[in-house]
């Protein structure tokens, strides 16, 4: 049976892709359900900016809707941390987006919190 040569790109691309990873693992994708968290908390963190530039306008007179939407947002955000706690459970992944996700999403609730107590007063 005759040896077939592997060429010297199929060599240097073989190379290349040991070098880039350590012990020839390779790299961990983040978890899609801690991107799913991050991805909730830019989307509240931008209906909270939304949310103060209107109660802003609005001298502080807000319509009930507004509170009702800071409320919504909250229970989103409470759905944002369990995304990222659902996305622990994903084997061989990366799972910082998981943490970051968690962290702001958990800011973001006490934040809702802390503004709605605010509001009682």
């Amino acid at each position: 049976m005759p040896k077939v040569e592997k060429s010297k790109e199929q060599d240097k691309k073989v190379k290349e892709r040991k070098h880039r990873s350590k012990y020839g693992q390779g790299k961990l994708k983040p978890a899609k359900k801690g991107v799913q968290s991050c991805t909730v908390a830019g989307g509240i963190f931008l209906l909270l900016l939304i949310l103060f530039m209107v109660t802003y306008a609005s001298n502080g007179q807000a319509a009930a809707i507004i509170g009702a939407i800071g409320i919504a947002a909250a229970a989103v955000a409470v759905f944002g941390v369990s995304l990222g706690i659902r996305g622990f459970k994903e084997r061989d992944k990366n799972y910082l987006t998981c943490k970051v996700g968690i962290g702001m999403n958990t800011l973001f609730v006490l934040l809702f919190i802390i503004i709605f107590i605010r509001g009682l007063m």
